[in-house]
């Protein structure tokens, strides 16, 4: 049965992304920019990730999107990927990957549609296994407000700060994102469970969906007919 779900969301992913003649299938429209993680003192709380744990600055590559790429300003559920060079280890990045979610306690990791990039709280999509208990990573914004239209993130700079947040307990601050409003870069493809580090587990079911999705937004999007 696990298997047979794994080949239809595959097969799904990589319809959707030959359908959108090589767009990738999640979070189609986005924009590629350079960016720092900077982590300004010693955590007392250290999650075993060395970039997050460690006072210092990391270059990072950040792709800001649109799931439903709505057209100019319109709300639409908005993604922050954060690819961290030699986050994992040596030779090995980490792709963080987190979506505006509802301002309701109680369901505050669902996916939910916000009117700019600085207008409320960026999660993951569930929380990650970690040694010392279930924990999601949240991103809040800091600044002026920043509509969700992707034609107008050059020339401005954003700014996240990345927490803990675990299942039980209060939260604790990571780092901070600092993302710049430069020239786009050349597209970025992100995967959340290549790029994962030993210390950040997705739960199974996860990671095998996950896994299947993007293997086939990669392969429509390498199949796809030239636009």
């Amino acid at each position: 049965m696990l298997r047979h779900g794994d080949s239809v969301t595959r097969r799904l992913a990589r319809t959707v992304a030959r359908t959108r003649r090589g767009r990738r299938a999640l979070h189609p429209a986005g924009v590629t920019l350079n960016g720092v993680l900077a982590v300004g003192t010693e955590t007392s709380r250290p999650l075993g990730v060395g970039v997050l744990d460690r006072p210092g600055r990391t270059e990072v590559t950040v792709r800001l999107s649109k799931s439903t790429s709505t057209p100019g300003a319109l709300p639409d559920v908005l993604g922050l990927a954060v690819r961290v060079p030699d986050g994992a280890g040596p030779g090995c990045d980490l792709d963080l990957l987190l979506s505006t979610c509802t301002p309701l306690p109680l369901l505050d990791r669902l996916p939910f549609p916000r009117g700019g990039f600085t207008a409320g709280r960026y999660s993951t999509l569930v929380s990650y296994v970690h040694r010392k208990g279930r924990l999601r990573l949240v991103a809040d914004p800091s600044g002026p407000p920043v509509p969700p239209d992707l034609a107008r993130l050059s020339g401005g700079r954003l700014t996240f700060h990345l927490r803990a947040l675990p299942s039980r307990g209060r939260p604790w601050t990571l780092a901070t994102l600092t993302v710049d409003g430069g020239p786009p870069l050349p597209d970025v493809s992100f995967d959340p469970v290549l790029n994962a580090h030993p210390e950040l587990r997705l739960p199974g079911w996860l990671a095998r969906f996950r896994q299947r999705a993007y293997e086939g937004s990669r392969e429509g999007r390498e199949g796809a007919p030239p636009s």
